[in-house]
């Protein structure tokens, strides 16, 4: 009788262990004011999915869009040959005109690649060069 009782707390224990990892993953929406904005990009992946991906806090963190949900990454400084945002869990890479995003180091999205008339990273599109000219005059 007491196995099973000890097999059935381990297994209550691994169901609550569950349960606090998804609730995790979830995140509330984050609200991004326009002055906080650095730079918003779409990127088109395979299978006709997209990365929505905005810089924020100059670029201190990345709110990227996967599946409908908004997760709010920071930036991980340590690397230099790519802009990396992570929060361990899930990791958007943006390199020149792609992405890549993965989910529990497992690849999710990618490669990637910008939308028609978009910039890539450092980049500015078209548009932006514009409105930066009539800003200055």
């Amino acid at each position: 009788m007491s196995r099973r009782r000890n097999q059935a707390s381990g297994m209550g224990a691994a169901i609550a262990a569950v349960g606090l990892l998804s609730g995790c993953l979830q995140t509330a929406p984050v609200v991004v004011t326009p002055q906080d904005q650095t730079a918003r990009r779409v990127y088109t992946c395979p299978n006709s999915k997209t990365l929505d991906v905005t810089r924020i806090q100059g670029n201190a963190s990345a709110l990227v869009t996967v599946d409908g949900r908004q997760i709010q990454l920071p930036r991980d400084t340590a690397t230099t040959s790519a802009e990396r945002y992570t929060n361990r869990l899930q990791t958007l890479t943006l390199f020149g005109n792609g992405a890549t995003f993965e989910s529990l180091g497992k690849p999710a999205y990618g490669p990637c690649t910008l939308g028609a008339g978009q910039a890539g990273v450092g980049e500015e599109t078209p548009q932006e060069a514009i409105d930066r000219r009539r800003a200055r005059d």
